[in-house]
């Protein structure tokens, strides 16, 4: 999967980062020691000490070397791991991210989730990462005022996000307070600010159609995603912009007009709309949307946007828009912390640690999502109905997969996966929901 659409450049990209190792005195590439990082994550080991006995078995080593292209007849430890992600410069392994996503877009391979046929759904997220009860360093982020725990290390993340579940990488800003005196702590609001040039120097030309929650929707934001020519779709909360809101709702109202629809569960829904806002000299529309479900509950959504409610189909695809932006929090952020990749575990408290572990578990965690989102298993595993069979039917979870993915590499010979893949050929790989 990784040649397929990596084209066998992702360990080039991995040893061409500037290494902080004494060169004379290091033994592993750095692409072995990113991979066995990688590893990590992707077999849901949940720490350095139980990669270090997985490190020790002879078929993992081997197994280790074919994927990082290199011929060591061992694995480097965890506690090298450990000692190079304190030193690495965090910012490489996130442009490295950044670079598999933009690979997946030049190779067309995600179009098909573009929305209007033109715009990439980026959607902007925090989340909590590292979580200490007391103060771990000066950059630690209080829940409670400045000096109340637990103490955090969050993370605002920037992620294309698709109606198939799959999200990917696209920048990461961490959140945390400066080392001298400050007034306000460090937060979403403010790291948004500094992710907007990461996500420019990494996708100088896509088109974005930025998705946010109802913080986001500031005048600010705004005005950010006019000058670099971004569209937004934004939850809109009457608490956010009381006086908009009101004014939205009115101006919907007086206009008389809905358009009536049903969820692909069957719901019904119901959507209005209003066109030609003003917030603080920025235009925007706004969109509302009742959706009643099979028990008669009533649920009522808001989006506040750049793209003119025109016409039915306009209207829909801004609803889609909107409603995706839970895949960040369902998909991503939920799956970092409970997914299997123990997100909130401390893997490495010193240096730049913390920061190179969180950009490990991006990496395994997309690796591990272009299998279960694609249809890769459905081609190697034919059924009488030439269907073949799923990923769900047959691993039924990531966690499984997981744990199946670690078994064969303490168990196959690196032999046996090469000839399993030689006896694959090419293929082309499709992503889907199923």
């Amino acid at each position: 999967m990784i040649t397929h659409f990596l084209h066998g450049e992702f360990n080039g990209q991995l040893n061409a980062m500037e290494d902080p190792r004494d060169k004379d005195a290091c033994r592993y590439a750095m692409s072995h020691m990113v991979w066995l990082g990688i590893l990590l994550f992707a077999c849901h080991m949940g720490s350095r000490e139980e990669l270090g006995r997985n490190a020790r078995n002879a078929n993992f080593a081997e197994a280790l070397n074919w994927l990082a292209d290199t011929c060591e007849d061992t694995a480097s430890c965890a506690d090298n791991l450990g000692r190079v992600m304190e030193n690495l410069d965090p910012d490489q392994l996130e442009e490295v991210a950044a670079w598999v996503t933009g690979t997946l877009i030049r190779s067309k391979a995600l179009d098909r989730f573009r929305i209007f046929d033109k715009y990439f759904l980026v959607v902007v997220d925090g989340t909590d990462g590292a979580t200490f009860e007391e103060r771990h360093c000066a950059q630690c982020v209080a829940s409670e005022g400045r000096e109340g725990g637990p103490f955090k290390h969050k993370v605002l993340l920037a992620r294309l996000v698709t109606d198939c579940g799959l999200t990917l990488p696209v920048a990461v800003e961490f959140i945390e307070n400066p080392d001298g005196p400050y007034d306000k702590q460090d937060c979403e609001r403010k790291a948004f600010n500094r992710i907007v040039p990461k996500m420019k120097k990494f996708f100088p030309r896509l088109p974005i159609c930025l998705g946010g929650d109802s913080l986001f929707a500031d005048q600010g934001v705004m005005r950010t995603c006019r000058l670099n020519g971004w569209m937004f779709i934004f939850t809109f909360k009457e608490g956010k912009t009381p006086k908009l809101f009101a004014e939205a709702l009115s101006k919907a109202a007086r206009s008389g007009k809905s358009l009536p629809g049903r969820g692909d569960d069957g719901s019904r829904r119901t959507v209005r709309w209003a066109r030609n806002l003003t917030h603080e000299g920025n235009a925007c529309h706004a969109v509302f949307m009742d959706e009643w479900d099979k028990d008669g509950g009533k649920h009522s959504w808001a989006w506040i946007t750049s793209i003119s409610p025109r016409d039915a189909d306009t209207i829909w695809e801004i609803v889609k828009g909107g409603r995706l932006r839970w895949k960040i929090e369902n998909e991503t952020n939920n799956t970092f912390k409970n997914g299997g990749y123990e997100m909130e575990h401390v893997y490495g408290g010193n240096g730049h640690a913390l920061k190179n572990f969180f950009q490990l578990l991006q990496l395994a965690h997309m690796f591990n999502e272009l299998v279960a989102r694609g249809d890769l298993l459905r081609k190697l595993t034919p059924t009488p109905d030439g269907e073949g069979a799923g990923f769900k039917e047959v691993f039924v979870t990531v966690g499984h997969f997981a744990r199946c993915l670690l078994e064969s590499l303490r168990n196959s010979p690196v032999h046996a996966i090469e000839a399993a893949l030689k006896a694959i050929g090419r293929f082309q790989v499709r992503f889907s929901s199923a």
